[in-house]
């Protein structure tokens, strides 16, 4: 990815990108994939991800966050 090229030390995007979290991985850097829905959240934390960013969470209340964990409690997100 061109960014690591020019010197980013972690990578994030607003959505799961094909090929990023296997990217970071191998460049041993921490990365951040964007998602909103249930579906989307599970996929990238499949990912291993260093964090999920909720994306767009201005879309959402707390509400909906304390619903998503409630039965995947595991996930780390941030808005």
């Amino acid at each position: 990815m061109r960014a690591v090229d020019f010197g980013a030390q972690f990578l994030v995007s607003p959505v799961r990108v094909n090929g990023l979290p296997a990217f970071a991985h191998a460049a041993g850097i921490p990365f951040v994939p964007g998602a909103l829905t249930t579906q989307e959240l599970h996929r990238c934390d499949n990912d291993r991800p260093t964090v999920i960013k909720m994306f767009p969470a201005s879309s959402v209340g707390p509400w909906y966050l304390a619903e998503v964990l409630a039965p995947m409690p595991q996930l780390s997100i941030m808005p």
